[in-house]
């Protein structure tokens, strides 16, 4: 059996360098499409589509929360930018003013203390190690994400197989039980018109055509075989992986259209009894499918 995933599941990865790490955080919960949410510091928007293709590349139903975490621990994060330029003027300037007879205290240290020789520059971070961060702390997080939803996919199918089995037994007790009925019906109905009659002989003729009529009207053969189909279409579905939520969520609706009818046919208290028991367990098929991607 390939690999089937459950639409839940959760993921962490980081990834650090010169001082820099991120960390990718990853849930996934249950969704008819894939509806991807990117929570990120701004200086890191950038990097969303990268991001995004990532994840879309092996995830394609569910709701997907993603947390990126930025930590800037380096040593040099800014850098002193002097104007030269303007500190030679200055000194310059200074020169002029001893030759006219002012004690010269200028020096270095006035210099650098001058903020508009001096200035703070922040160094920014460098794009494609951003980046590069990011998706590789996405890709680690991805796949831990991806092998908790295989492991829970993989217990899901498990236990669809089982139900899956519960329905064939379900069905064929429906089916060995659909003779006697007729034969019950028959000997009731010939009991209650004699029992109208009063001693009077039954007319063999109409008595048949009324069993026909009753035959006709609570026939389920063909339910029976639709089912017995889907029961063939959901191990083959099952048994191919990949994502498969939708198309056995189909067959669940399907399944669950033939369990009505028999219900709604039968006159028989067993029957109906199975029937139900039928429809439960296609309630209960229905509900972890919800979880399958």
């Amino acid at each position: 059996m390939k690999r089937i995933n459950s639409m839940t599941g959760y993921g962490k990865g980081s990834c650090s360098i010169d001082g820099r790490r991120i960390t990718v955080e990853i849930k996934s919960v249950n969704h008819r499409f894939l509806d991807l949410s990117i929570r990120m510091p701004r200086q890191l928007q950038f990097t969303e589509e990268e991001i995004k293709k990532i994840i879309s590349s092996d995830i394609t139903r569910g709701h997907i929360d993603v947390f990126v975490n930025y930590e800037d621990n380096r040593t040099l994060k800014s850098k002193l930018v002097i104007n030269e330029e303007l500190a030679y003027r200055y000194v310059e300037e200074a020169k002029k003013l001893c030759d006219k007879g002012l004690i010269n205290n200028f020096g270095v240290a006035e210099i650098l203390s001058n903020k508009d020789i001096v200035t703070i520059e922040v160094i920014e971070d460098d794009e494609d190690t951003l980046i590069s961060l990011v998706k590789e702390a996405t890709k680690t997080a991805l796949a831990r994400i991806l092998e908790m939803k295989s492991t829970e996919g993989e217990k899901l199918a498990k236990d669809l197989l089982s139900k899956i089995d519960d329905i064939s037994r379900a069905i064929s007790n429906i089916s060995n039980r659909y003779p006697f009925t007729i034969n019950e019906y028959s000997e009731r109905l010939r009991l209650r018109i004699n029992e109208v009659l009063g001693g009077f002989e039954i007319d063999p003729n109409r008595l048949a055509q009324e069993i026909a009529i009753y035959t006709d009207r609570s026939n389920i053969d063909e339910e029976l075989t639709r089912l017995r189909s889907h029961v063939e279409h959901y191990k083959k579905i099952i048994n191919a992986g990949g994502c498969v939520g939708k198309s056995l969520d189909f067959l669940t609706q399907e399944a669950n259209r033939e369990a009505n009818t028999i219900a709604s046919k039968s006159n028989d208290s067993i029957t109906t009894e199975q029937a139900l028991n039928l429809k439960s367990i296609i309630e209960m098929m229905r509900e972890q499918i919800q979880n399958l991607e």
